[in-house]
């Protein structure tokens, strides 16, 4: 009888958590990752911890919004070098508590010098005419999706959708994650490249969007290790095909999510969440 009991409580939390869900890039990688992944971050929402490269990716990513925020309400001309920096600096300090001693003052230090390659290297090429931290919301059939993108460029009628991104753009983990689906040995795909199809599909649906998305720019902040000059953004275009592609996996996985399919992980022996359950039902 205890069973059973527990086994509603269960299934009346998950129906209260998914009764307003909205499907974002980011639960659709986590499910496509691993169902208990999905699980215990979109659902019982155990907290995570943010390590430092994370908090640190998003100081750059801040000091960005602030220096494109200050150009448009300043007349189209962007701040000086040292503002830019001040950001970043700024940001650091209010989020000082993420990182140990060593960690943030060597986090300070690499980002000041990066900040100040990412300005050399743009301040006479940027777009202007831009939208900064882009939400969009649409309806796939039944569908409720959601996204946010980091900035939108507009060129008369089409835009090209931007997002940074900070570590090694030459890594295994890169690459990767920037594999279309067939070039996946798991025939899924990268999650930038699904990101990006997403917010094609996002945008498209999205009857206040008057624009027509042409392509996903992801701009690699940090610089070659090699030669340690900025590499060059990577584009990606919208075919037909990997657009329904991804249709497909929405679909597929908002049946699997309604349908309460996440208890079963993905079986990967690197995998975290899977680990995690097991550690759950053997203690």
């Amino acid at each position: 009888m205890k069973k059973i009991r527990l086994e509603m409580i269960e299934k009346e939390m998950v129906e209260k958590q998914l009764q307003h869900f909205e499907l974002n890039v980011t639960a659709l990688n986590h499910y496509l990752d691993c169902p208990l992944h999905f699980y215990f971050n979109n659902i019982v929402r155990i907290p995570s911890g943010i390590h430092e490269n994370m908090s640190f990716g998003t100081a750059v990513h801040k000091a960005l919004e602030k220096l494109f925020s200050e150009m448009k309400s300043n007349q189209n001309e962007f701040p000086p070098l040292e503002d830019f920096e001040n950001y970043f600096v700024k940001y650091m300090r209010r989020h000082r508590e993420k990182f140990s001693d060593a960690g943030y003052q060597r986090k300070l230090s690499y980002g000041i010098d990066l900040l100040r390659k990412i300005y050399e290297t743009n301040i006479n090429t940027w777009h202007k005419n831009v939208n900064i931290e882009f939400h969009t919301r649409a309806m796939l059939h039944q569908i409720p999706l959601k996204g946010f993108v980091d900035k939108v460029e507009y060129h008369d009628n089409e835009l090209t959708l931007v997002d940074y991104k900070t570590g090694d753009h030459q890594s295994e983990f890169t690459k990767s994650k920037l594999k279309t689906a067939d070039e996946d040995k798991a025939g899924i795909g990268g999650d930038y490249w699904r990101q990006a199809m997403f917010y094609k599909i996002l945008l498209d649906l999205d009857k206040n969007n008057k624009y027509l998305a042409t392509s996903a720019k992801y701009e690699f902040l940090e610089p070659d290790k090699h030669t340690q000059t900025m590499p060059k953004p990577y584009i990606f275009n919208f075919p037909q095909d990997q657009i329904d592609q991804v249709k497909q996996q929405i679909e597929t996985t908002w049946t699997k999510i309604q349908n309460h399919e996440f208890y079963e992980g993905c079986g990967k022996e690197t995998c975290q969440w899977c680990q995690f359950a097991k550690s759950i039902r053997t203690s």
